[in-house]
């Protein structure tokens, strides 16, 4: 019998309730412990991070809610949802308001690229394996195109 539950299925907010004792011998992770020195072990976690760093930031979601909101606006990610049945963008993309973009793949700490993938990041797109990563990639963006972060042009 498996002692470990996939906390995959579990609500962030529960995990956090439980004591490190009862987390422990369930065999339970909350995000920070899943996550490892050389990125995530769960790409969705991954990217969760990264749109929530482009959230605090001053960038929105493009959606229709988000496209008509009045106030500043750093620019727009778009998160391709179906990004293995979509083999010709990457998972993430970011267009800053000044009409750069920065195209990112990202990828769990085993994750593997496709070909396709790899083609693309061979032109211009990013690989990012950590939140850090991702960051330096995204400010890199900026500083090139002479904006400072969360700035609205």
């Amino acid at each position: 019998m498996n002692s470990h539950l996939n906390a995959n299925f579990m609500p962030e907010s529960l995990i956090a309730m439980m004591s490190d004792a009862d987390r422990t011998a369930l065999g339970i992770k909350t995000v920070e412990e899943r996550q490892v020195v050389n990125g995530f072990e769960l790409e969705h976690e991954l990217q969760r991070a990264c749109e929530n760093w482009l959230t605090l930031h001053g960038f929105r979601r493009r959606t229709p809610g988000d496209i008509c909101r009045p106030g500043p606006c750093a620019g727009w990610f778009i998160h391709i949802h179906e990004a293995k049945r979509n083999p010709i963008l990457l998972d993430l993309l970011i267009l800053f308001s000044d009409g750069h973009y920065l195209e990112v793949e990202l990828k769990a700490r085993c994750g593997r690229i496709s070909v396709e993938q790899d083609s693309l990041i061979q032109r211009g797109g990013v690989l990012c394996r950590t939140l850090e990563e991702f960051i330096v990639e995204t400010e890199r963006k900026l500083t090139a195109t002479g904006r400072e972060r969360g700035e609205d042009e």
